[in-house]
């Protein structure tokens, strides 16, 4: 699941001389903007990189708590052995 923050909505905005906008635009252009993100995120390789970055933080833990004895049981995250073997070499 993927999550871009903060969720912002706007209520009152001072009235000025510059400010053009009213809440209900700058809440609009919010939710677009989040909206150009979520669609630019898959070209952009983050999803992968985020997958790499967590898969690697799993084998490290195994091996610290190797170290001491243990066993670290990770059948959950169902990772395919082969993603494994590219970590590791």
């Amino acid at each position: 699941m993927l999550s871009i923050e903060p969720e912002l909505e706007f209520y009152d905005i001072k009235s000025g001389f510059f400010n053009f906008f009213v809440p209900e635009d700058l809440t609009k252009l919010n939710a677009e903007a989040k909206k150009h993100i979520r669609k630019k995120i898959p070209e952009s390789g983050l999803m992968e990189t985020a997958r790499k970055e967590a898969l690697q933080t799993v084998l490290i833990m195994e091996k610290i708590v190797e170290t001491i004895g243990w066993k670290l049981d990770y059948t959950a995250l169902k990772i395919p052995q082969q993603k494994i073997d590219q970590l590791e070499n």
